[in-house]
């Protein structure tokens, strides 16, 4: 794997590539066992990554507890299985996340720690097969505005979320930024169908729109720095 966090600290990750990373056995681009840390990933792709085991690109590790955001980021492509493993005791948040032709599960939730653990998703684009989300204990939850072609129930999405063609592009590219994004088509789904409830900026560090925020990583006529 490219990064492993052990002992009690804070990781805070921003603007940065993942790619083509492999972990024997668990987490192809992260392994966090850290109990008590607080991580927060935001503006960061991850792609091509891959592990003998679990979490092909992000591992949080039975030994963590702790919040774990993921904001304005990308994952893309990373192998078959759970794109993110969660154990148990954590809370799992993805804020304005994209996801895009992963061979697994967005995130799998285990429950082999005292508690289970718990996802969240808010504004997210996703095209992935079924099922999107799976577990053996613990809860996902929706806090709206999400939007996937697959209208599989397994992450928890209610009313406020989107059964519709986000309309990915087929790969990440240079839109500007710190890494390669991946924007959506004139025709996404994903385009005005959140509120104001969203992060200032997009994975670029682009100005998202004001009153109406696309769902995913990628502002659609976002305004550079």
């Amino acid at each position: 794997g490219a990064v492993a966090v052990h002992g009690g600290t804070n990781l805070f990750v921003e603007d940065c590539w993942f790619d083509t990373n492999h972990a024997e056995p668990d987490g192809g681009a992260l392994f966090i066992p850290t109990e008590g840390a607080n991580v927060s990933i935001a503006g960061t792709l991850f792609s091509n990554n891959d592990s003998d085991s679990r979490g092909r690109a992000v591992d949080v590790n039975c030994g963590a507890t702790g919040t774990f955001t993921f904001t304005n980021s990308t994952f893309f492509a990373n192998g078959a299985l759970e794109t993110v493993f969660v154990c148990g005791d954590e809370n799992v948040v993805f804020d304005h996340v994209t996801f895009s032709a992963n061979d697994g599960a967005i995130a799998h939730l285990d429950h082999e720690d005292a508690n289970a653990g718990s996802v969240e998703l808010a504004g997210c684009a996703i095209e992935q097969p079924a099922p999107m989300c799976t577990s053996n204990g613990g809860t996902f939850s929706s806090n709206g505005d999400n939007v996937s072609k697959n209208g599989d129930a397994t992450c928890g999405f209610n009313s406020g979320d989107h059964v519709a063609d986000p309309a990915l592009d087929a790969a990440p590219a240079d839109h500007g930024g710190p890494t390669v994004t991946i924007s959506l088509g004139g025709a996404s789904a994903a385009i005005n169908s959140g509120s104001s409830a969203c992060p200032a900026t997009d994975q670029r560090g682009f100005q998202r729109v004001d009153g109406v925020c696309d769902a995913g990583a990628f502002e659609v006529g976002a305004t550079p720095p």
